[in-house]
């Protein structure tokens, strides 16, 4: 069979109810902000630690 006609699978673009499946179950963190719009690093300190990971780079 030539190269042309050799049709390549399409991928399945993903539902909302394969996105809600796909995420049960992963870890939620509310994210708390202090007045000035900066992650309240005492409330949210997961959040905090890994918006501010890179900052020494």
């Amino acid at each position: 069979m030539p190269k042309e006609a050799q049709k390549t699978p399409q991928a399945k673009r993903p539902t909302a109810k394969d996105w809600k499946e796909a995420i049960r179950g992963l870890p939620v963190e509310r994210v708390y902000l202090n007045p000035d719009g900066t992650v309240d690093k005492q409330k949210s300190p997961y959040f905090y630690e890994w918006m501010t990971e890179n900052d020494s780079h």
